[in-house]
């Protein structure tokens, strides 16, 4: 049996220049499991899933004093409730990604990025440069592994 988890993609900002999109992807802790006979389309199936809303992020004299995601579950039968993910405390849940953007070129998520591990200190470096901040593009469903049974 495969087990996918959640995961939500924000575009972060794109610096002054245009030259730059850093993205960032959290893993959530949401997980579906899929039979192996089964061949189940599983991208954009959140039925229990209400709202993922913008960052909370909060930035003071060049450092970051909020970087949380909230989440909104609705009650059908399920034991979730809202929640949130403050991921300055658990930075292992996210994953920050710098592209490089061209003119007349379109970007999409699974376009190589210039560099995939960023960190929050490097992040708050850049953070004053960007233009455009916090805008949620997305969640899909990513394979983590096998639960035998």
């Amino acid at each position: 049996m495969a087990v996918y988890q959640l995961s939500a993609n924000n575009f972060l900002g794109i610096d002054k220049s245009n030259s730059f999109l850093y993205v960032l992807k959290v893993k959530l802790p949401v997980f579906i499991k899929v039979n192996d006979g089964l061949k189940e389309k599983i991208e954009g199936t959140f039925q229990n899933l209400n709202d993922i809303e913008l960052l909370d992020i909060k930035f003071h004299e060049g450092k970051f004093t909020r970087f949380k995601l909230w989440l909104n579950f609705s009650d059908n039968n399920d034991s979730q409730s809202d929640f949130s993910v403050n991921l300055m405390f658990h930075p292992e849940l996210m994953e920050i990604r710098k592209y490089r953007l061209h003119v007349g070129q379109q970007f999409y998520i699974e376009t190589t990025p210039q560099d995939d591990n960023i960190s929050l200190d490097d992040l708050e470096r850049d953070f004053e440069q960007f233009q455009e901040i916090n805008l949620f593009v997305g969640a899909q469903y990513q394979y983590t592994g096998v639960r035998n049974q």
